[in-house]
C-alpha cells in the first residue's frame, strides 16, 4: 500500500466484509519504521483478578463485547520506505462474528455526523437506516440512539439541551432534584437503581410522572383510560407506559408516564396507586390496554369496582390475529382468510 489512506480504506472494507473490527492497541519505534498494532475488539486488555475492584455500570441490553480473553486476530502495520506493509492474523478465536458487537465503520460515521449537523433528526435518521436494509445485515442496520449519542460526543456535535451530565443516571437524578423545587412537584415518585424500597427491588429503577394540567384531564375525562407500553428506548431496556384519556375532541391525550425496567403486575400497580394518592380514585366506563391482563388487573385492583369495560387495543389484536394465522401452512389460504377476517370485522362497525 501507498499510504495510511489506503490502509484505512482497506481496514474499513475488510471489517465490513468480514464483521469484525480492529482498534489501536499499541505503537513501536523499530529500526525499520514505526510498528502499529490493531486487536480485535472483542478482546479484552486486561483481567480482574477475583479480589480487585470491579467498576458497577448498567450494562447494555445485548451484554459487553469484551469476552474476557484475547482475541488472536490482529492487524500489525508497518511504515518503511513510504510504504504501508500489512500483516493480517484473520483467525479469530473465543468468540462468533457477531455483528452486534463491532463498531461502526469511520465512514458511517462521518456520514451519521454530516446529517447530525444539517439538522436531521435523531428518529430520522434512524428510520431511513432501516429503510436502507438490505439482504446482508451490516453493522450500520443495528445504529441507535446510543450510537447517534456517541457520534456526537466523539465529533463535538453533543448538544446540553435537556441533559445535565453525560452519565444518563446522574442526569436524571439532577433532574428530578430540579423538579422537588417546583410548586407543582411534577414527580410522583422516584426509586434509584441501588436504593431500597418497600416493594421494589434494590436493581428496580422507577420514575412516574404528571404535571398539573394532567392531572387536571384526568379528573376531567375518566371515562376512558387508554394505556400502553414502548421498550427499546435506550440500550437499558427501560420501559415507557403512558396512560392516556379521551379528550372532548375525542383524541388521546397523556396524561402519566412512567419509567421502569420491570413489566409485570407489581410495578404496574405501584403506577396506579401513586396516581390513585395524588387525585383519588378514577372510575372509568372503559379501559382499553393489549391482551395482556397485567395492566387491566393492576387497575381494577387498586381503583376497584364498578368493573370497567375491557377494551383490546386493534393494533394488539391484529398482531395476534396474525400471528395465529402463520399456524396455516398453506400461504394463500392465509391470505383469504385474513382478508375475510377484515371484512367481517368492518361490518360490525
Amino acid at each position: 500500500m501507498k499510504n495510511i489512506n489506503d490502509f484505512e480504506i482497506w481496514k474499513s472494507n475488510t471489517e465490513t466484509i468480514n464483521n469484525c473490527s480492529y482498534v489501536l492497541k499499541s505503537r513501536n519505534a523499530s529500526t525499520i519504521g514505526e510498528i502499529v498494532y490493531y486487536k480485535c475488539n472483542r478482546s479484552t486488555s486486561y483481567i480482574l483478578s477475583d479480589n480487585s475492584d470491579r467498576r458497577h455500570r448498567l450494562l447494555k441490553s445485548q451484554g459487553s463485547c469484551k469476552i474476557n480473553s484475547s482475541c488472536t486476530s490482529e492487524i500489525k502495520v508497518v511504515e518503511e520506505n513510504n510504504k504501508i506493509l500489512i500483516e493480517w492474523q484473520k483467525v479469530h478465536y473465543g468468540h462468533n462474528l457477531d455483528i452486534q458487537y463491532i463498531r461502526l465503520p469511520k465512514t458511517e460515521k462521518q456520514n451519521i455526523a454530516t446529517k447530525i449537523t444539517n439538522g436531521v433528526a435523531p428518529q430520522r435518521i434512524l428510520e431511513s437506516t432501516r429503510d436502507n436494509i438490505g439482504e446482508h445485515l451490516k453493522r450500520v442496520d443495528l445504529l441507535s440512539t446510543k450510537d447517534l449519542r456517541n457520534i456526537k460526543i466523539s465529533y463535538g456535535l453533543e448538544l446540553k439541551d435537556g441533559k445535565r451530565d453525560s452519565n444518563d443516571a446522574f442526569s436524571v437524578a439532577l433532574w428530578v432534584k430540579e423538579c422537588e423545587n417546583l410548586k407543582e412537584k411534577p414527580i410522583l415518585l422516584y426509586k434509584e437503581q441501588g436504593k431500597d424500597h418497600s416493594i421494589l427491588r434494590k436493581e428496580d429503577f422507577c420514575l412516574i410522572i404528571m404535571n398539573k394540567f394532567q392531572r387536571q384531564m384526568m379528573k376531567q375525562f375518566p371515562s376512558t383510560i387508554t394505556i400502553d407500553s414502548t421498550h427499546g428506548l435506550n440500550d437499558y431496556d427501560f420501559e415507557m407506559t403512558t396512560i392516556m384519556v379521551l379528550d372532548e375532541y375525542h383524541h388521546g391525550f397523556p396524561v402519566a408516564e412512567m419509567f421502569t425496567n420491570r413489566k409485570d403486575t407489581i410495578v404496574q400497580s405501584i403506577f396506579f396507586s401513586v396516581i390513585k394518592d395524588t387525585i383519588g380514585v378514577i372510575h372509568c366506563k372503559f379501559f382499553m390496554s393489549d391482551m395482556a391482563e397485567v395492566f387491566f388487573n393492576a387497575w381494577y385492583g387498586e381503583m376497584g369496582p364498578p368493573y370497567p369495560q375491557h377494551l383490546f387495543c386493534s393494533w394488539h389484536v391484529d398482531r395476534a390475529r396474525q400471528s395465529n394465522l402463520n399456524k396455516i401452512s398453506t400461504k394463500d389460504k392465509c391470505s383469504d382468510i385474513y382478508k375475510i377476517l377484515k371484512i367481517l370485522i368492518l361490518k360490525n362497525y
